[in-house]
């Protein structure tokens, strides 16, 4: 990716509207260098080749405690190449960015949820809960189908006051609805399924994820230790049944069966991967992280 950057004061950019039909409108939010600008005085403007088509200035909007531009491109025909620049007040540069939009008559991108991202470099696009427990839960099983997460949790556990732990894709956000949500901090009623929306970093994609916890009544417990840079993890499977048969798959393969000795089994020296654990009829997906030193 080329970007270029200028040092210049306020580019005074303006266009006469008079000289175009057709509009094309976007609600958007303006990223440099991976901070988001908040500036009244920022700006982001609209080219075809070196002709300006519309500019605006960022405004903020209380709802949302945030700035966004609302920008107006102007043209006289479809399909025209749009590039934009981005004027950072702050830091007195205009920045070229690699983004580009093809010009459609009357047609509109983004909204405050999910506005359209204007960034140099660009953001990241991934939308994904990579990981998901409940605090102080050791969970029997936990099953993903895509983007489904089933858990089946020791009984007695009070579904309706679990507090949900995860990690989700770099730089995005969790919400239930369009209510932000944090990890660890809020106890929460999962007798019925919970649905999750993640929101990307650019805000480009939106992914849904459903969370259904069940009760079975069992001792068996899972326990797992990272891997770090000097040293595999490993996973540990107790219950007070002496020898029940324990099976490690990666991918879907079998990799290693073991019986339980005094209620307890190890699998060690394992690299930072998710496995699955599967105890009788208890399936237990295990993501084993690389921590650092």
């Amino acid at each position: 990716m080329i970007t270029s950057t200028v040092f210049a004061q306020d580019p005074n950019w303006s266009v006469n509207e008079n000289d175009f039909e057709h509009t094309m409108t976007f609600v958007a939010f303006l990223n440099i260098d991976g901070n988001r600008l908040s500036s009244e005085n920022d700006e982001l403007a609209v080219f075809v080749g070196n002709d300006i088509r519309g500019v605006t200035n960022l405004v903020y909007v209380q709802s949302e405690d945030a700035y966004f531009a609302y920008l107006t491109a102007f043209a006289n025909t479809s399909n025209e190449q749009l590039s934009f620049k981005v004027y950072d007040s702050s830091n007195d540069v205009v920045r070229d960015l690699s983004t580009t939009k093809t010009f459609q008559t009357n047609a509109h991108q983004g909204d405050l949820f999910q506005a359209i991202s204007f960034a140099d470099p660009q953001l990241n696009t991934e939308a994904d809960i990579l990981d998901f427990d409940f605090q102080g839960v050791s969970e029997i099983s936990q099953n993903t189908q895509g983007q489904d997460i089933t858990f089946f949790l020791g009984e007695p556990i009070d579904v309706t006051n679990l507090t949900p732990i995860y990690t989700i894709s770099d730089g995005s956000d969790i919400f239930i609805g369009t209510i932000p949500q944090a990890t660890g901090t809020t106890s929460m009623d999962f007798s019925n399924t919970v649905t999750y929306r993640v929101r990307s970093e650019d805000q480009s994609n939106l992914t849904e994820w459903t969370v259904t916890v069940n009760s079975v009544a069992t001792d068996v417990q899972f326990f797992k230790k990272d891997a770090r840079c000097y040293e595999n993890g490993a996973i540990r499977v107790n219950s007070s049944e002496q020898s029940l048969a324990v099976e490690l798959r990666l991918n879907g393969e079998l990799i290693a069966t073991q019986t339980m000795v005094n209620g307890v089994t190890t699998f060690g020296n394992l690299e930072a991967n998710t496995y699955s654990v599967k105890v009788r009829d208890i399936l237990k997906e295990i993501r084993v992280r690389l921590q650092s030193n």
